[in-house]
């Protein structure tokens, strides 16, 4: 029996901070910023006492330059996941998240929007060129293209997560694989989406099917009550006139 289990991914705020973080701390981005950013509050440390040891005057503005760009990359260095948040939000702003189907076999990844199913793009294993995985995703690389797996347990529609598990393992012994297990997000996620006009008209129609579906039911309810109330008369005449 051919192994498959069929996903669904909420590209959201979630998804969108976790990659952005994973990016930055994967690559090192971070530390570079650390180490270059000590480095300038050496140099001007050395423009400084380079001069009181030889005697001469102290010319300002080397030191005070590099500890004003020390002190700037440390600044952004410490606010980056605010800011990474600040621009998420802003991109949700006018956006509602998007949904992926993806369907995961020992061939193949088929990927899926929810709001057009009958368009998908499948590609074989052989195209996945190298797998990524921290805690919440699995990262499949397709060259520049990212298909993204959620390992929620709540995002599996078809399977199970010890399938999924084993088809990624044995996929990763062929290819190239990375696994980042550090924590990524330090700010607690609380980023609430906005309804949209359009989903807010849905789910009023929701509503008001189900409270029509509600009272159709009671009336016919009602009205069977009657008739059994109408009839019950005459059927005791008949018994009384037998």
């Amino acid at each position: 029996m051919d192994k498959k289990v069929i996903v669904k991914n909420v590209v959201n705020f979630r998804a969108m901070k976790y990659f952005y973080m994973y990016n930055l701390k994967s690559k090192n981005f971070m530390l570079i910023y650390a180490l270059f950013a000590g480095l300038c509050f050496a140099l001007a440390g050395v423009a400084l006492v380079v001069p009181l040891i030889k005697g001469e005057a102290i010319d300002w503005f080397l030191p005070v330059a590099l500890a004003a760009f020390s002190a700037y990359l440390l600044y952004t260095l410490f606010t980056i996941e605010k800011k990474i948040d600040s621009n998420i939000a802003q991109h949700f702003a006018s956006r509602r998240p998007s949904e992926q189907i993806v369907r995961i076999t020992e061939e193949s990844v088929t990927v899926s929007y929810a709001n057009e199913p009958d368009k998908e793009a499948p590609f074989d294993w052989v195209q996945i060129t190298k797998i990524h995985e921290i805690p919440q995703y699995y990262y499949l690389f397709a060259g520049r293209q990212l298909i993204l797996i959620d390992k929620d347990p709540n995002a599996l529609l078809e399977g199970d997560f010890e399938t999924l598990t084993e088809i990624i393992k044995e996929k990763i012994a062929v290819k190239p694989y990375k696994l980042f297990n550090k924590e990524l997000v330090t700010k607690p996620i609380t980023y609430v989406h906005q309804e949209f006009a359009e989903d807010v008209e849905k789910a009023d129609e929701v509503e008001h099917t189900e409270v029509t579906v509600e009272a159709a039911a009671s009336t016919v309810e009602e009205a069977t009550a009657v008739e059994e109330v109408v009839e019950t008369p005459e059927e005791n005449k008949e018994e009384k006139s037998e």
